[in-house]
């Protein structure tokens, strides 16, 4: 029988799949049902990490730590080496907090690290290469997390990591009061290890009071939103969005609930009756994933759900002025002008097709740029944004970066090749095959259409 660290190990808060998700899901029950016209639960399919026992000590003895999810299982004794690119076989390769944690994982992973230790209080989930991958990628590197242990160089460090991932069942609710006219959905999760979001959690109760006697209103509390992606995605975000608005998008628009203070639009939507709006939402959120279905979507911030009736009142309120707009939601004036430096550096070939959007009504050119919305991330360097066309910005991106990732299946990876005689023309090449890419796809998207 091992002896080690158990509870020290893991950190609270609910993975997607875990056993206790039932429990949530049901208590989220138990507060609608009687309140709603119906409550469905609807499973699926996730990956699900489970830390069974570790151990992190160096020769002064044992070490308290957090092991990250979908770190997988490993006995080693390496040394503590600091700087990545001589991390070899073996090496448990340290990471302070500030550093880019992402490009550390990254190199630590293809150089053969052993495992990373990183001194942080954030919450991070370990990752593997080629990174925004939605298909399946290799489990990662361990990553594990201690505070202010120091380890000088070059000493051995003896970890002992057991872990379990295996498929598991998510669940997903929803809630939805009847109506005559069109279908909104007020969307939120409750899978909030990464986030630690309680308005999430709580966002039922705001959905609650909203009345309406035209609209459908329907709620959904999401699983597999912040981890559970099958198959170690290095995309292991919104697994549970993609997959159940993939088959569900008939809504007028989406709005999710958060913890925040502002009011946060999607690109190309524009509402001028709607004061102290933002633009451009987290790469990270529901709304992202719904704005890829076609489904105009806006995040609801409020600071907390003390005072659920102001709350639900103020989202009422938007609700209906939502709702009075006639027709699309999406403006392609307002996607143009959201993104105009970008458009402009796109390719000639590209651009001549964008000028026959200009035959269609304001949705389905909405729609097919929509299609083209994804997201980068370039290294070093941990932000994630996403843009039209994203894979002709990432090869743009790679200009100034060593690697830069763009969204897919299989994700692409562009090298920047720095100081070499032959970048440009890498980089142009690519270029072209690209553009042929998105051409091809944008004529059999407007021969559908036209």
């Amino acid at each position: 029988m091992k002896s080690g660290n158990k509870a020290r190990g893991t950190i609270t808060g609910l993975l997607a799949g875990h056993p206790y998700e039932k429990r949530v899901v049901e208590s989220i029950r138990r507060d609608l049902e009687g309140r709603v016209d119906e409550v469905k639960v609807v499973e699926l399919q996730i990956l699900f990490w489970q830390l069974k026992y570790s151990s992190l000590r160096n020769p002064k003895g044992e070490i308290g730590h957090v092991v990250m999810p979908y770190s997988p299982s490993v006995r080693m004794t390496g040394k503590a080496v600091r700087n990545v690119m001589e991390c070899r076989d073996g090496d448990v390769l340290l990471v302070e907090g500030g550093e880019s944690l992402y490009e550390m994982t990254v190199l630590a992973w293809e150089n053969g690290c052993g495992a990373v230790i990183v001194r942080d209080n954030k919450r991070r989930i370990s990752v593997s290469p080629p990174l925004l991958n939605l298909l399946p990628t290799p489990p990662p590197v361990p990553l594990i997390y201690v505070n202010g242990a120091d380890f000088p160089n070059l000493e051995p460090i003896e970890i002992d990591v057991e872990t379990k991932s295996s498929d598991s069942t998510g669940l997903i609710l929803r809630a939805i009061k009847n109506g005559n006219e069109e279908k909104i959905i007020i969307c939120s999760n409750h899978d909030t290890w990464l986030s630690g979001d309680d308005v999430k959690l709580e966002s039922h109760k705001v959905f609650e009071k909203l009345k309406s006697n035209k609209l459908q209103l329907e709620y959904i509390s999401f699983s597999g939103v912040e981890t559970g992606t099958p198959g170690f995605a290095s995309l292991y975000w919104g697994h549970g969005v993609r997959e159940f608005l993939g088959q569900h998008h008939d809504y007028k628009f989406a709005i999710e609930i958060g913890r925040g203070e502002s009011i946060v639009m999607s690109p190309g939507m524009e509402f001028p009756s709607i004061q102290n709006v933002t633009r451009g939402l987290d790469p990270f959120s529901i709304t992202f994933e719904a704005v890829r279905e076609g489904i105009p979507s806006i995040y609801f911030g409020i600071p907390s759900v003390d005072n659920v009736e102001q709350s639900s009142s103020s989202l009422g309120h938007l609700i209906n002025e939502l709702s009075l707009l006639k027709g699309s939601l999406w403006r392609v004036s307002s996607f143009v002008r959201d993104y105009f430096d970008i458009l402009l550096t796109l390719p000639v070939e590209v651009k001549s097709y964008l000028t026959n959007l200009e035959g269609l009504t304001d949705n389905k050119a909405v729609q097919i740029l929509l299609k083209r919305l994804g997201r980068i991330v370039g290294l070093p360097g941990d932000s994630v944004e996403y843009y039209p066309f994203h894979k002709l910005q990432a090869i743009r991106k790679a200009k100034s970066k060593a690697k830069v990732y763009a969204e897919g299946k299989p994700s692409l990876t562009v090298f920047g090749i720095a100081n070499n005689e032959y970048k440009g023309t890498y980089l142009s090449t690519l270029e072209r095959e690209i553009t042929k890419e998105y051409i091809y796809e944008m004529y059999n998207d407007l021969k559908e259409l036209f």
